[in-house]
């Protein structure tokens, strides 16, 4: 009898101890950050994409639950003053390439934010790439 018992205890035992592996694809999207926004009203958002493919890839869209809209800007100084213009593509990314939307460059609007975001928060984006792959990751929001 106490054989029985400590072989139901190995048994039991068993199934509530697992080892799992799970290896995911580590996200191509580096450096996700938003500035904070006192109203909801609009944001910007950077981050980097690196591209560890061994063919191009481009950004062809983006979006985000948090928000109406979001648009592709680039600023471009005119006359010594700084303006932001949309614009509707990115680079094609080579292989073994980075694409960086910075402050003063490209990068993404934010508009019509459905809450204020301060410091410390984040923002959802969702960009899609011509290899079909959909990538949804958070924007850290710094304080200006």
């Amino acid at each position: 009898m106490k054989k029985l018992l400590v072989i139901a205890a190995l048994f039991i035992g068993a199934g509530t101890v697992s080892c799992v592996r799970v290896d995911r694809e580590a996200s191509p999207v580096r450096g996700a950050w938003a500035r904070a926004a006192d109203s909801a009203a609009t944001t910007a958002a950077y981050f980097t994409y690196v591209n560890r493919d061994t063919i191009t890839v481009e950004i062809t869209s983006w979006s985000s639950p948090d928000a109406a809209s979001v648009e592709l800007h680039q600023t471009m100084v005119m006359d010594g003053m700084a303006h932001m213009l949309p614009t509707t593509a990115l680079p094609v990314i080579e292989p073994g390439d980075s694409l960086v939307l910075t402050p003063g460059a490209q990068h993404l609007m934010v508009i019509g934010l459905k809450r204020r975001v301060a410091a410390g928060d984040s923002v959802t984006l969702v960009i899609a790439t011509s290899r079909g792959r959909s990538l949804r990751f958070g924007a850290q929001v710094r304080a200006p």
